[in-house]
């Protein structure tokens, strides 16, 4: 009988203890991933990927909440220029000036110069859409400070929660995100490149 106890006793406490730390094991798992808008490259090329190739350069895009990020390489024998002033994001149907890395908020709206991609390497940088720029004024509550910074709000939607959001993605499912990135050539020729993105919905990415 004390024998039968025991193991019932073992059971309750060591059994519910595993069991939490399955349970928790579980919320760590979900805590790695994110729900994120899934896009597929339908122009100049319909492509599962968000990659594109041709003679002039290789980009790979990556389409964050607030931002469109690329790795370009530029593929000729002689430099070219990412010609800033002319780049733009065409959201809901509407052109969008943008900003790129390095730009200061305060700066996003005046002039930017070419980026210069010398033969054979790579360019990291980002799209920023101006208009999602903003500044929140500070404000003194008791001896704190809240605001007096800098932020952006997103291209479409920001954090995805699931099932609350789903009408959202059901409205923006279709969509199509425009990249409108200028590269000018050694001898100065202009080659305008338009990426049309669509949205899928969404899909579950790795949150590291």
């Amino acid at each position: 009988m004390k024998t039968k106890i025991s193991l019932l006793l073992f059971s309750f406490l060591f059994g519910g203890k595993l069991f939490a730390q399955n349970e928790d094991d579980t919320i760590k798992e979900k805590a790695r991933t994110i729900t994120v808008l899934n896009y597929e490259m339908i122009e100049p090329e319909k492509l599962n990927s968000l990659f594109y190739k041709d003679s002039i350069m290789e980009i790979d895009f990556d389409i964050l909440s607030d931002q469109v990020g690329f790795r370009l390489r530029n593929e000729t024998s002689k430099p070219i220029k990412v010609v800033w002033d002319d780049a733009s994001l065409g959201i809901f149907n509407v052109s969008h000036k943008v900003m790129h890395s390095g730009i200061k908020y305060n700066d996003r709206n005046g002039s930017m110069a070419a980026s210069t991609v010398l033969p054979g390497t790579i360019l990291d940088d980002m799209m920023i859409p101006t208009d999602r720029v903003h500044y929140r004024k500070a404000t003194v509550i008791g001896s704190s400070v809240i605001g007096g910074d800098w932020y952006t709000s997103p291209i479409y939607i920001g954090k995805i929660r699931l099932p609350k959001d789903q009408k959202k993605i059901d409205a923006l499912t279709g969509e199509k995100l425009i990249v409108y990135l200028p590269i000018m050539n050694n001898a100065g020729k202009l080659n305008g490149y338009t990426f049309i993105f669509q949205i899928l919905g969404t899909i579950q990415i790795d949150s590291d």
